[in-house]
């Protein structure tokens, strides 16, 4: 009997089923043919992938071997196996890890960007006009350390450029 995908079971874990159901090695054509087609939306390219993915989450066994017609092929078995082919008797639980997406993005602070380059947005004065000994000062320090060292500092560049705070 083919296998169907059950409501809600993601592709990566259906794929680790038919691989968990079988108690030998098989190649990603053999596996194919024991699912049902009609219950999967999926071709032979796509249902090896979901076979890769699931050895990645350690859901089943992969290794190089010769299928049942001699051609050698990518072959996986249930995680009851060893490496080695044989049957172990621990059992593998087997879990899907799922990551929250979240829509929040951490924009930096204004304090946090170089004073130039605020100097450079609000007044539109070029790089050239300021006075090239504190260039790479304000362009590469953060405006809260220009702050900490040289507090007169950003009042005496809005000044000289004319731009307001």
């Amino acid at each position: 009997m083919k296998m169907k995908m059950n409501n809600k079971e993601q592709k990566t874990a259906f794929a680790a089923r038919v691989v968990n159901s079988q108690d030998e090695w098989l190649s990603t054509e053999e596996l194919y043919e024991l699912i049902d087609k009609r219950s999967v939306r999926t071709n032979i390219e796509k249902f090896g992938s979901n076979l890769s993915d699931a050895f990645k989450k350690g859901m089943v066994h992969k290794r190089r071997g010769l299928n049942k017609d001699g051609n050698s092929r990518v072959l996986y078995a249930t995680t009851r196996f060893d490496v080695n082919g044989a049957v172990s008797d621990v059992p593998v639980v087997q879990t899907e890890q799922k990551v929250k997406r979240t829509n929040q993005h951490q924009l930096p602070e204004v304090l946090d960007v170089p004073l130039g380059m605020l100097l450079k947005y609000v007044t539109d004065v070029s790089e050239d006009d300021l006075m090239s000994v504190l260039q790479d000062l304000i362009y590469s320090t953060s405006t809260r350390e220009l702050r900490e060292r040289y507090p007169a500092l950003e009042d005496t560049l809005f000044d000289i450029v004319g731009g307001d705070e």
